[in-house]
């Protein structure tokens, strides 16, 4: 059995859960660690046994390296993701893709150029609750679908954005709210519910000291006919945790973090399995490493060919878009449509 080397750049919370995912691998191991903090670098190569890189460039030119995980500030994803995918590596990107539209899409270029294998971390859509709802959406458990809401009312304290300095901004987070925490869920609405067509939205940062939104709502239209809501936010103490409301003809349900909470349905209530998303709503280091434990084996099982990549960089690309489209119109005051891909028409 081939022995994965996995090459982590960036040293903040994320890697740790990256680096901890890769342990739980047998046939993965991680070869080493960039970021330009040293200190954090250090200390990150001790704890786990790995060597330090002193550019990004010396890690993509290690032969030994078959997987780049990108865990750096959100400004940088898409350029270092392009850079792996050159030197041949297969890549794992944390959410967003990219922060703006010509990045997103020049790194879904790039993976058709070189056919490396490109995944951008969803890993809500991994847990057997997630799965669950999406089947019996798209099965017809719950009748037409009528509408698909997301409410993600987080805490973020003011240290939180200031640690690191690249928090908050519009040119290294992309955005607040929305772009940063509430991606995963909206993510998740879009992969349960179908494309979105159209979206309408309002933008305030009401709390923080910071550039972007930290509270937004949003009106939105699915390619099925269907409408829904989002409302994220990372000013509300003391922070609950995310729900997906699905509503349909024949029922509706609740999708509380990854666990299927609520069940009104002539069907049965489906079993969705564990649940091990925890903490996140005022807590962005209490995750679980299963989601990103799971997505990782399904990057390495589509590199040997034995299963299709779940999330690869068009579909990060595509939720970008969305919340780009999203905050275009609570700059502009006006509908905005999206394009829909060949995959949705």
């Amino acid at each position: 059995m081939k022995t994965y080397k996995f090459g982590i750049m960036g040293s903040g919370m994320i890697a740790h859960i990256h680096a901890k995912a890769i342990q739980k691998i047998p046939n993965a191991a991680i070869a080493g660690i960039y970021g330009p903090v040293t200190e954090s670098v250090q200390e990150f190569a001790a704890k786990y046994q790995c060597r330090v890189y002193l550019s990004s460039e010396e890690m993509l030119a290690d032969a030994e390296v078959d997987v780049v995980n990108i865990c750096t500030p959100s400004g940088v994803h898409a350029e270092l993701a392009i850079a792996a995918a050159r030197a041949n590596k297969h890549v794992i990107v944390e959410k967003p893709l990219a922060v703006n539209k010509e990045d997103a899409q020049a790194v879904v270029r790039v993976q058709k150029e070189t056919g490396v294998k490109i995944c951008v971390i969803s890993q809500l859509r991994f847990s057997p609750g997630v799965q669950t709802l999406r089947d019996a959406v798209h099965h017809g458990k719950l009748g037409r679908m009528i509408m698909g809401s997301l409410s993600m009312l987080y805490y973020r304290s003011e240290e939180y954005y200031q640690n690191g300095g690249w928090r908050g901004r519009w040119s290294s987070d992309g955005g607040g709210a929305l772009m940063n925490q509430g991606i995963h869920g909206l993510d998740l609405l879009s992969y349960i519910c179908g494309p979105v067509v159209s979206v309408r939205a309002f933008y305030k940062t009401l709390f923080h000291d910071i550039e972007v939104e930290d509270t937004l709502c949003a009106i939105l239209e699915f390619k099925n006919g269907a409408l829904g809501t989002v409302e994220a936010s990372t000013a509300i103490k003391p922070g609950s945790p995310r729900k997906i409301h699905i509503g349909g003809t024949r029922g509706s349900a609740v999708l509380t973090e990854d666990a299927i909470t609520e069940w009104r349905a002539d069907e049965p209530v489906p079993d969705s399995g564990e649940h091990w998303q925890i903490g996140a709503a005022n807590d962005p280091s209490a995750l679980d490493v299963t989601g990103h434990l799971l997505q990782f084996k399904n990057l390495l099982a589509s590199v040997e060919g034995r299963e299709e990549l779940l999330v690869d960089a068009a579909a990060g690309c595509s939720t970008v878009e969305l919340v780009l489209a999203i905050y275009e119109s609570a700059r502009s005051g006006k509908t905005v449509n999206l394009e829909m891909s060949e995959k949705d028409i």
